[in-house]
């Protein structure tokens, strides 16, 4: 959704998930030209979104010859002046893990951190069939997002900027200018209209991911305490609890659990975030990402 906000701007235009760092440039072993880099660039099925053409990349080739992963701010430079923009962001949220490598890549890029109730993050993952029915590894995946990226804010925090997903739902004028601010730009009430175009959510991505074309909505946040599962309530209250205190969401009190319980919870989620949901990351960077997914999309029901 803030993606798409933004993309309303007259000045600002943010592409469909690119998964570039994520998942392109670990091909780049795999090439044995700048040419064949090129026309996998240009069919790859995240990175065809952008619909750029291999003629549109050819008089470019001078710049990213001897790097390849300059490919993509060529790209998105291209995109946003089709756009008729002069200003381009990137959204892929799984990036928040290749921050480091970005700011090498692009040293002056800025990064934006969208924080939301790791609650709702739960729930909304648990009614998705793709993401599995697991709460603690979804507990345990956004409590290490959202460590990363408070440690990339200490690390350089005139670059990155941390915003709640529920602060711009309940005033996004005022959430919206600060982004902006950070962004270069001055506020457009026309970022708010639901009747601008936005291009950040694909055709083909439109079943699922549709809602963050709309308008902010106030009650998509917090759904978490309309939901009629207490126990998993309190289950993810307990286990994220340190973490959306440093974000400053309320905790609830954790009420039904006894203490055997809570350590059978606790070690689960440790379980899945120190241990194995590192180890299953490592191993799908070796082409093993059908088999890890499998395993690790299992987990105790949340009913």
């Amino acid at each position: 959704m803030v993606a798409s906000l933004l993309s309303r701007h007259s000045k600002v235009c943010v592409p469909p998930e690119t998964q570039f760092f994520r998942l392109f440039v670990p091909r780049f072993k795999g090439f044995k030209s700048t040419d064949q880099c090129m026309a996998e660039f240009v069919k790859d099925r995240r990175l065809s979104d952008l619909c750029i053409t291999l003629e549109e990349l050819e008089p470019h080739r001078s710049l990213f010859d001897s790097d390849w992963r300059m490919l993509l701010p060529i790209a998105l430079s291209i995109y946003s002046q089709k756009q008729g923009k002069n200003i381009v962001g990137e959204k892929t949220p799984g990036h928040i893990f290749y921050v480091r490598k970005i700011w090498q890549a692009y040293g002056d890029a800025r990064i934006v951190g969208v924080i939301r109730d790791g609650r709702d993050c739960v729930y909304s993952n648990l009614k998705e069939e793709w993401a599995g029915n697991n709460p603690q590894k979804h507990a345990a995946e956004w409590t290490i997002a959202v460590r990363e990226i408070r440690r990339r804010r200490r690390e350089r925090p005139e670059s990155v900027m941390l915003v709640r997903y529920e602060d711009i739902l309940q005033d996004p004028p005022a959430a919206l200018g600060r982004l902006c601010e950070f962004v270069g730009v001055e506020f457009e009430m026309s970022q708010l209209s639901g009747t601008e175009s936005s291009t950040t959510v694909p055709e083909w991505e439109r079943s699922w991911k549709g809602k963050a074309l709309c308008r902010p909505d106030v009650t998509n946040s917090y759904k978490w305490r309309r939901s009629s599962n207490e126990e998993l309530t309190a289950i993810l209250s307990f286990l994220m609890r340190r973490e959306l205190g440093k974000f400053g969401y309320d905790l609830e009190p954790v009420r039904g659990l006894s203490m055997m319980m809570r350590i059978v919870y606790i070690t689960r989620y440790a379980v899945y975030g120190e241990v194995a949901y590192p180890v299953a990351k490592r191993l799908a960077r070796t082409g093993l990402y059908k088999v890890v997914r499998r395993l690790f999309r299992r987990g105790p029901e949340a009913s």
